[in-house]
Formats: structure tokens, sequence, C-alpha cells
């Protein structure tokens, strides 16, 4: 019988390995539609590939969450902080959707409708031209635009209405007395009507290795419905998918590192803006848990680098 499971697992191995070789001779030639459709298929066999690896280059394979990432053994987390709740913000105060627009120039276009300008209409053309892989919908043009100018960081109003919005609206939620790490730049999202590709896989933040006591926040800048929006379960392993359907002046709290999460094609006529963003109570920060470091013994997500402190008197 032993025998029998060693053959399975080299069999297995040996078809991985296969599938990481063509799939990086696809990406080599600029195929990146079989690259996606050969990763999809690696993803069904319960591994994904670490994030970074070079063009031309077969990558490396994990086993998707939790073999080998942080499970949810490993939390010190409250129930409470694990639990999705949806929060009520004042948009007068966190101007962000205001801010946004503002900083990409949508010449007086609202940001749900902003595929209608001609500069978005033309890149998805070339997109479809051009047979767009997932990874360029999701770096669309103003996603690409947001990063050219720095991002929250980038942007002084931006950045100072984030942390306000940390210090005064996430920490208190949060409620650790000695503070909270926070994600220095939060992830921007620009979802298109249209390009008939998800945004996002379906996934749990442990199977890119992210700490499992961190808490997400998920902060929308326009109306949120439908297929514009993210899908989520409720608890780890209950599959209870359901979207989430939020104005500005909402947001969800929820546990992406354990919870999978995906989206769908936006089949919407509503582009959806957002943005979102990870935080750890200071007395829960784990210095180390599985594959919490590179194998050059760096964290992956260090404070000081992807994380900030900020103190609870501050």
């Amino acid at each position: 019988m032993e025998e029998e499971e060693e053959e399975v697992i080299d069999q297995e191995a040996e078809l991985l390995q296969s599938l990481l070789e063509e799939r990086a001779a696809a990406r080599g030639v600029k195929d990146f539609v079989t690259a996606d459709l050969i990763h999809e298929q690696i993803r069904s066999m319960g591994y994904n590939i670490l994030p970074g690896s070079a063009i031309g280059s077969p990558g490396v394979a994990h086993k998707t969450c939790p073999d080998r990432a942080p499970g949810p053994e490993f939390s010190t987390l409250p129930a409470t902080l694990r639990t999705e709740v949806m929060h009520a913000y004042d948009v007068e105060l966190y101007p962000f959707e205001a801010l946004i627009s503002e900083l990409v120039d949508l010449q007086a276009q609202p940001l749900h409708k902003l595929h209608h300008l001609e500069e978005v209409k033309e890149w998805q053309h070339t997109m479809q031209l051009n047979d767009a892989r997932a990874y360029a919908v999701r770096r669309n043009m103003i996603d690409g635009r947001l990063k050219q100018l720095g991002g929250f960081r980038g942007n002084s109003a931006l950045n100072e209405c984030y942390l306000r919005f940390l210090r005064d609206v996430v920490m208190p939620l949060v409620g650790d007395d000695a503070g909270i790490f926070y994600q220095v730049d939060p992830c921007f999202r620009c979802h298109l009507p249209g390009t008939g590709f998800n945004l996002v896989k379906k996934h749990c933040d442990a199977d890119y290795f992210h700490s499992p006591n961190e808490i997400n926040f998920w902060v929308p800048c326009t109306s949120c419905f439908d297929t514009n929006t993210l899908f989520v379960e409720s608890v780890p392993k209950k599959g209870d998918f359901h979207p989430w359907v939020l104005v500005p002046g909402q947001m969800m709290q929820f546990w992406g590192n354990q919870c999978v999460h995906y989206t769908l094609p936006n089949e919407t006529d509503h582009t959806r803006v957002s943005f979102d963003f990870r935080v750890i109570p200071r007395s829960h920060y784990l210095e180390r848990y599985p594959m919490s470091h590179r194998s050059d013994d760096l964290p992956r997500f260090a404070p000081g680098a992807y994380f900030a402190t900020m103190d609870s008197s501050s």
C-alpha cells in the first residue's frame, strides 16, 4: 500500500512539473491565455504557484491553503475579529470616492460610469483584440494610472484620509490597546464591465502566506451588487458564498486569510471601484508562522515595508 501511495505521489509530482514547464513555455511566447488555463489546471490539483515567477521560468508550486500555508489553528485572533461584519462610516469625513475621482482625473465622469470614457473604451477594445488575460484586466488603465501617481502614498490628501480612517474608524473596531499594524498601500480594485474576466480568482489570503492574524477591510467607492462585487464565504470551509451588496459609506470586515473569496466577470453596467487593506492587532503579531519567511529567511510581509505601525495613542 505504501509503495502504491508513493507511486501516486511521484506521478502527481511528474505531472505538476510537466504543467509548470508547459506554462513557462506559453508565457515565454506571451501566450498568456494558454498559460492561465494551465494555471487553472494546477489549481484544480490543489496547488498554487508562488508569485514572482519570472517569464520563462517554471516557477514553484505549493499546496494551497491550508496544507503548507498557515491554517486557522495558527491564529490567536478572538472569534469577534474572525467574524464577517458590515460597518458604516461618514463619507463626508472620509471622502474616498471624491479623492480617487480627482486623482485619476475622470473628466467629471462618476466612478461607476468610468467605463464610458472614450480612453477606457479604447483600452478595452485593444485588450479584446489581443486576447487579454485576466491579469491585464485586473491591472487595467485606471489601476495603472493610480499606481503611476504613487497610489495612496503618492497623494497627500488621499493618504491623510486613509490614515485618519485607520485611526478613527478601524482601530476602535480592532480594539487592541497596543495599536495595529496596517497595510501601508491599500489594494486598489477597478472592476470594469464587459471584459469577460473576473478580477480575482477563488482564494484565501493564506494561499499567499499572509499571517493568520490578519483582518481584512473592504471599502467600496461605488455601489457594489450582483456580478460586480466580491463573493465570500462567512466561515472557513463553509462554502456559503454570498455577494456583498454595499454602497459608499459601508465597508466589510472579514477574515480573508481563511475565508475563501472571489469575483465574477462584471456583467452589470456599473464599474466597481473599491480598495481593501489588511490589519494585524499589535498584540497578535506573529513573528513566525508556517511559510512566513522566504527561502532567504526574510519575512514576506514585514513591518516597516508592507506594514506600518499605528499606536492607539497616536
